[in-house]
């Protein structure tokens, strides 16, 4: 069923009476010309992912005529600069064919990105990357017998090992079309998986998603009749869902409610009868994802008409822990500029304020927007195209709101689990307070604190592109606890951390196998004045001294006792720390932890 909401006079003049919950989004805009990213082939034939590990976005996108990369090449990639600004694309060759479709994950399993390139003759390359963002082709990693119609990578059954699916499209006489899937083998070879038929008109791209929460990665594939949904059964094989929309429907799959069930938003397309006028539609098309593998279908409607393929985007972008939409608006019905970004605020019911204009200019168009990480900060920034009178730029907006973002940064680099509170394992005063950021290979989904096996907080709000965020509190009794944090993604990848934390007390306790050390806490991020804090194995008396050294040069050593504790003054940066124990045996422990300093 459809589920409309209209605000009338008097209910908009009540809630502008209340206090503000939210700040209105602002953004500082920077329009590069035509040198960002590309558009074309879909939302498969351009994405993004962390390739140089500084826990920005880069932009992979097919070189075409449309997108003047700067370069000569099959496909180019264009790195973060870690300070909000991009450096040039930098131009990648396929042996043959044209590149039209990309999907990126930890193919061979080095903790570095890699790139799957499929071509328009149904060949796909693996690209390995360096670790700092270069590509070096390794060679043929699949292939089917047509242009793909869609590529994504995940792992489907739970083996640890990146996969790909991808869509054979069939003849428009019966539009059967063929999902095949490759299991990877985590070396960046496949072996060919399960295969499934399926009835949609003319698909176009795929997604990944939860939809059934069920946490096994489900696909939907969008087709000029409407979108289907393939459920995962965890183990490579899917099964048909019943087709949503009915029309051809730009959806975008995000978890809008928050619930950990996937959701499909989306701006009908254009429609045009023979000679007659334009159809522009004036609403968008939400499906909402449900356990039973059905869905529940809302409009949510708009001040003026969406143009053509302009799926809609979602986060948080006012700092107040609700899912805002972000989405393109022409100022009529009839595809006319000026053309505006445009933010509709939640409410945390399923409705949504009226519009929040973020950008506009002029007489130019704008299409398609995507939510990255452009900068080092915990706020949702946007990318999005747009049509100018003198050619196609792409804009770069980051989010300059003042809003009660999360608290936590993800890793400077790499992808992990920061912790920016505990940073250490003793000292800690109930209620405890917990925040970690972080940084995924694909789509961040939600972040799980457990304390001595109990799931304390399970934070769906506060994720964003590759990234995801929790801040918590938890009353705990004195004495020791266990922690485990669990970063998890869409596509079924899983990261985490654990310690132990001490509350009510000061003392850093022996672990009787090795160096104990209490602070700081592996990946956590400290104050240039940093506390180090570790406790040997040993008798005192057997103990000759301990010694830390930070980056290679000793820092600070105690003789005959078992304890070591001092401050140092660091620079801003990631720093390891090195803490010894030197028995009178001649016995010589070691262990090591990196963490960052603001």
């Amino acid at each position: 069923m459809h589920l409309r909401f209209v605000a009338s006079a008097a209910a908009f003049a009540l809630l502008s009476a209340l206090p503000a919950l939210a700040q209105t989004p602002s953004f500082q805009t920077t329009a590069y010309q035509n040198n960002l990213s590309g558009s074309s082939y879909g939302l498969n034939g351009h994405i993004t992912a962390d390739l140089n590990g500084d826990g920005l976005d880069d932009f992979i996108s097919a070189v075409s005529p449309s997108f003047d990369a700067g370069c000569t090449g099959s496909f180019a990639v264009t790195l973060s600069k870690g300070d909000g600004t991009y450096a040039a694309p930098v131009c990648y060759d396929v042996p043959s064919g044209d590149a039209i479709a990309f999907a990126a994950a930890d193919f061979n399993r080095t903790g570095n990105i890699s790139l799957i390139v499929g071509t328009g003759q149904g060949v796909f390359y693996w690209f390995m990357n360096t670790g700092v963002g270069v590509l070096q082709y390794r060679g043929v990693a699949a292939g089917i017998s047509s242009a793909p119609a869609g590529l994504i990578a995940a792992d489907f059954n739970h083996d640890g090992n990146p996969d790909l699916a991808t869509i054979i499209p069939g003849p428009t006489s019966t539009n059967v079309n063929d999902l095949v899937v490759f299991d990877g083998n985590g070396d960046g070879t496949f072996s060919t998986g399960p295969y499934l038929y399926f009835t949609l008109k003319q698909p176009q791209d795929i997604q990944l998603g939860d939809f059934d929460n069920d946490n096994n990665t489900d696909i939907a594939v969008h087709g000029y009749n409407g979108s289907l949904v393939l459920y995962g059964d965890g183990h490579s094989a899917f099964s048909k869902g019943t087709l949503v929309g009915g029309s051809p429907i730009a959806y975008r799959a995000v978890d809008l409610s928050s619930n950990g069930a996937t959701d499909l938003i989306g701006t009908p397309l254009p429609t045009t009868s023979g000679r007659g006028p334009t159809t522009y539609f004036k609403h968008l098309d939400i499906q909402y994802g449900r356990t039973n593998r059905t869905f529940n279908e809302q409009y949510v409607y708009l001040k003026s008409c969406t143009p053509d393929y302009t799926p809609p985007s979602v986060a948080d972008v006012n700092g107040d822990g609700i899912n805002d939409i972000i989405v393109i608006e022409a100022s009529d019905c009839q595809g006319n500029a000026p053309w505006s970004v445009n933010v509709l605020p939640g409410k945390g019911d399923g409705t949504y304020g009226p519009e929040q204009v973020i950008y506009q200019l002029g007489t130019v168009a704008f299409f398609e927007t995507h939510v990255i990480r452009a900068n080092r900060d915990t706020k949702p920034d946007l990318m999005f195209f747009q049509q100018s009178p003198i050619g196609p730029f792409q804009d770069l907006a980051q989010n300059t709101t003042t809003g009660n973002f999360p608290k936590c940064n993800p890793p400077l680099y790499g992808y992990d689990i920061e912790v920016c509170a505990p940073t250490a394992t003793t000292g800690a005063a109930s209620p405890v307070t917990f925040s970690f950021g972080a940084s995924n290979n694909s789509l961040a989904r939600d972040i799980e604190v457990w304390v001595d096996g109990n799931k304390i907080a399970d934070q769906l709000k506060q994720a964003f592109s590759n990234y995801n965020f929790v801040d918590t509190t938890a009353t705990l009794a004195a004495g020791q606890h266990h922690v485990d944090v669990y970063a998890k993604a869409w596509d079924s990848e899983v990261r985490s951390t654990s310690f132990d934390l001490t509350v009510g007390s000061n003392v850093c306790p022996k672990n009787g196998e090795n160096i104990n050390i209490c602070s700081p806490i592996l990946h956590s991020t400290l104050p240039s004045t940093v506390t180090a804090y570790a406790r040997g194995t040993g008798d005192p008396s057997g103990i000759t001294r301990m010694e830390l050294w930070v980056d290679g040069a000793k820092r600070y050593s105690t003789y005959a006792s078992d304890t070591l504790k001092t401050q140092v003054i660091l620079t801003p940066g990631i720093h390891t720390f090195t803490y010894y124990e030197v028995m009178a045996s001649g016995q010589i422990l070691r262990r090591d932890v990196q963490a960052s300093v603001e």
